[in-house]
């Protein structure tokens, strides 16, 4: 499982206009850095029935890791980062170490919201569905 340190990420919650809370950039970030480290929790049981607020925390960590369908909470800022079509951050799991790694696709600036894309597509699985259908959600524009 996980050895070694983790520092904690260079970000802060606050207010995010139409979404509630979101994650902000303490600090700048250049593009492929590395911003969070999270580890996870591995989830596996049936959570159809369960509220929409943690429903919407989980990873689809089987699917991304190629291996069943278990559900991951990622610790950390990882499971608040809000949607964007548009994120600035891409994630990559470390099923060996029971990690999720985030990293910066472009130059953020401090201050700037961090995101992610919940349909970031998965190497292999070109045809899954969108994860706004996984949980009965319907996307909103922003």
């Amino acid at each position: 499982m996980f050895e070694g340190k983790l520092a904690p990420a260079d970000g802060y919650i606050a207010a995010a206009p139409a979404m509630g809370r979101g994650v902000f950039a303490a600090r700048a970030f250049a593009a492929g850095e590395q911003v969070e480290v999270a580890p996870v929790i591995l989830v596996e049981m049936d959570l159809s029935s369960a509220h929409l607020e943690l429903r919407t925390r989980l990873y689809q960590w089987g699917q991304l890791c190629g291996d069943g369908d278990a559900k991951a909470i990622a610790l950390g800022f990882g499971s608040l980062y809000n949607h964007s079509d548009a994120p600035n951050l891409r994630y990559e799991p470390d099923a060996a170490r029971g990690l999720m790694r985030y990293y910066a696709m472009r130059d953020i600036q401090r201050d700037e919201q961090l995101t992610i894309d919940y349909d970031q597509p998965i190497p292999g699985d070109e045809a899954q569905p969108s994860w706004f259908e996984l949980q009965g959600i319907t996307k909103l524009a922003l």
